[in-house]
């Protein structure tokens, strides 16, 4: 009897089909999918799913090209099953290959049965064999290579080399898909950032202080969404490249936020201090819910 795959993998799957199908958000999903994960689980499964989404194009272009079925009509679950997989194989250096191939395997067969299993075995010892991608040149007509190596649009790398050059926009594309971490917004109506640093070390979580922002912390240890902390209000989860961008607006009295929720920067900037009122909007009723839970 084959193994059961691992909870960190089965979540990460389950909130990629979910950004897939329902454009979901992953900061959120990732919350809510964690709260009953021990902190390596949550660990790891954030480390996937933020993975995956940010090598998507570089993963699917090589499973396209050994799969005998389109990625796009494969059954539910197995194109997240097989990009899980590849990426630990291609981007985790502490999973071996044959772990994350035997976890993939196991997870197609519980949910379509052995001919799935079949199918992603095959995929994935097939690009085994195959040496892994190398970087694309980026002179001449290395566009549409470098769009798919670091999942970034065309246009968008074609501005850059026209405007940086080949270097530049090489080093841009590498810092654009590093990894990142937890980062935190103290709500200073409940607490000085030092404050909630403190609290957060009494029960675990370690932190240091960002220089980019006077409110921000950044995770080294533990889970905060976990903290008691985090369901009193004391902290929102935001990265700080978000928290800043208020402090780039010139104080005001009004600000209107057309696509606001979850409410990340809109909250940033009242409690910074950069403006009175804040009047959020978005299309997204359920969205607009998020920023309604976040406020309170």
């Amino acid at each position: 009897m084959a193994r059961a795959s691992s909870p960190a993998r089965r979540r990460a799957v389950a909130v990629l089909r979910e950004i897939l199908e329902r454009s979901g958000r992953s900061s959120a999903l990732l919350a809510e999918k964690s709260r009953d994960l021990s902190t390596q689980d949550a660990d790891l499964m954030r480390t996937i799913v933020l993975g995956v989404l940010r090598h998507r194009s570089a993963l699917d272009s090589e499973l396209a090209a050994v799969s005998r079925v389109p990625l796009a009509r494969l059954a539910p679950n197995l194109r997240e099953i097989l990009e899980v997989a590849l990426f630990q194989v291609r981007h985790l250096d502490r999973v071996p290959a044959y772990a994350a191939v035997d976890e993939g395997v196991s997870h197609a067969r519980a949910r379509a049965g052995a001919g799935a299993a079949g199918l992603v075995n095959a995929i994935l010892r097939n690009l085994l064999r195959r040496p892994r991608p190398g970087l694309p040149e980026t002179r001449g007509r290395g566009a549409e290579e470098l769009s798919v190596a670091f999942s970034h649009p065309r246009f968008l790398v074609e501005r850059w080399l026209a405007r940086f050059g080949a270097e530049t926009t090489l080093k841009i594309l590498q810092a654009d898909n590093a990894g990142s971490g937890v980062d935190l917004l103290t709500n200073p109506r409940k607490g000085s950032r030092e404050e909630l640093a403190a609290a957060l070390l009494s029960e675990g979580i370690e932190t240091r202080a960002s220089p980019l922002s006077p409110l921000a912390l950044s995770v080294t240890s533990g889970n905060p969404v976990r903290s008691r902390l985090f369901a009193a209000g004391r902290f929102l989860i935001q990265d700080v490249g978000s928290q800043v961008l208020p402090l780039l607006l010139p104080p005001g009295q009004t600000l209107v936020d057309l696509a606001a929720a979850p409410g990340g920067k809109s909250f940033s900037s009242l409690f910074h201090g950069r403006t009175r009122r804040s009047i959020a909007l978005d299309l997204s009723a359920s969205r607009l819910r998020l920023l309604l839970e976040n406020r309170a």
